[in-house]
């Protein structure tokens, strides 16, 4: 059972006079204030969205940013935007294609770290090793750059030396 509601909208629109749950995504807590319009088809009531690109992608930052376990439609969902299959992912972060199955299914808990390793994923666009090790390899970068400007000179003041003794 999904938890917690997203709220989603396009800046600048208005919001709509009522909302819509956005169930096509896959998941079942998804609606949307605006930035969609109902009109009439040859085949029934349709509606139609503003970028669907962009919505996946504003769907993809809420769940790497949300509180909580991912459930299991959330994997799914953030899996699928990496446009890989079970077995690929269970590859990229050093599991097995059964153990994705089950985490999807339900009928086992996501372990925490596959769940924080999937949203470092998802936000990354990391699709393959290579790629996460270049992640990793940027992070290590912007760490030391960040560490070499935050050094400061040693000042000249008394301290211990080993070989003053």
């Amino acid at each position: 059972m999904m938890s917690g509601k997203i709220y989603l909208s396009v800046p600048g629109r208005r919001p709509a006079p009522k909302l819509y749950r956005y169930k096509e995504c896959g998941l079942d807590n998804v609606y949307l204030v605006n930035g969609f319009t109902f009109h009439d088809t040859p085949y029934g009531p349709g509606v139609s969205f503003h970028s669907i690109p962009g919505l996946h992608r504003a769907i993809t930052r809420a769940l790497v940013c949300k509180k909580g376990r991912l459930e299991p439609q959330e994997l799914r969902f953030l899996r699928n935007r990496l446009k890989l299959t079970q077995a690929e992912f269970a590859d990229l972060i050093g599991s097995t294609r059964q153990n994705i199955g089950r985490w999807e299914r339900g009928t086992c808990d996501i372990p925490g770290p596959a769940d924080v390793f999937t949203r470092i994923c998802a936000g990354a666009g990391v699709r393959t090793r290579d790629e996460l090790a270049a992640l990793l390899n940027k992070g290590k970068k912007v760490e030391a750059e960040k560490e070499r400007k935050q050094a400061k000179p040693a000042r000249r003041e008394w301290r211990e030396h080993a070989a003053a003794c």
